[in-house]
């Protein structure tokens, strides 16, 4: 491979992790084949069986997490959400529906009520007042980095409230000083909140215990590490009220 090959491969910077050719790089298939295709079949779940994906990017892992657990699930959606408009073709009304019968795209940031509410109303038009699952793959980084400390704590809250299980893989500090690196090499500057973070080293274990201490969840499985040594975790949040 020459240099402008290998150039070109590279993920390059993306403020949000809304990176263009984020699937070159991290497949599909690194997390589905930690994900048992049983799944839904072990969860106190109903059809018709409704799904969130939170930081979808250009939609190819939730497409393939509709098709994984299609079977298990005579009635199944899933409503995944970006922030970036321009890596999947968003409309503004979640019924925009992708190829695959089934699953639907929305542009929006978790982190605003307007969105939180669109995503409610989506599992509201399959009788449900939550998502039986909620998706957030390489994402905890990205709110971190965004909106701080307590932002991230926030999002923590937010996802728990949302669904009733919860599929979390925490990304760890080396993560961040990954991406740190990234932006200095192909922006010239540090990520903005990178250095006024005070939850650091041991994020990936802050997000776990935060989830089952302040968030009231309990962790149902742990199943296994991805290449990048990032934790798929599941867990199961308290009943709302």
């Amino acid at each position: 491979m020459n240099e402008t090959e290998r150039v070109s491969e590279e993920p390059g910077a993306a403020p949000y992790g809304n990176f263009n050719n984020y699937y070159k790089f991290n497949p599909v298939e690194e997390r589905l084949q930690l994900i048992p295709r049983d799944l839904l079949s072990h969860l106190t779940v109903s059809n018709p069986v409704v799904i969130l994906d939170i930081g979808c990017n250009s939609g190819q892992l939730t497409e393939g997490i509709y098709l994984h657990l299609k079977k298990d699930a005579a009635d199944l959606a899933i409503l995944g959400i970006e922030k970036d408009e321009g890596l999947v073709p968003l409309s503004p009304s979640w019924n925009t529906c992708s190829p695959t019968s089934g699953v639907f795209f929305m542009c929006g940031d978790v982190m605003d009520s307007s969105c939180q509410r669109a995503a409610r109303e989506f599992a509201s038009h399959y009788g449900k007042a939550r998502f039986d699952l909620v998706c957030c793959f390489s994402l905890t980084m990205w709110i971190h980095l965004s909106h701080g400390d307590e932002g991230l704590k926030e999002f923590l809250k937010v996802v728990s409230q949302l669904g009733q299980y919860v599929l979390i893989e925490p990304q760890p500090w080396k993560c961040y000083q990954t991406a740190n690196r990234r932006s200095r090499r192909y922006n010239d500057r540090d990520l903005e909140l990178f250095h006024s973070l005070t939850i650091r080293s041991h994020v990936d274990e802050f997000i776990q215990q935060y989830i089952e201490g302040e968030c009231q969840s309990k962790r149902i499985r742990h199943f296994g590490e991805t290449k990048w040594r990032r934790s798929l975790i599941l867990y199961e949040t308290m009943e709302q009220k």
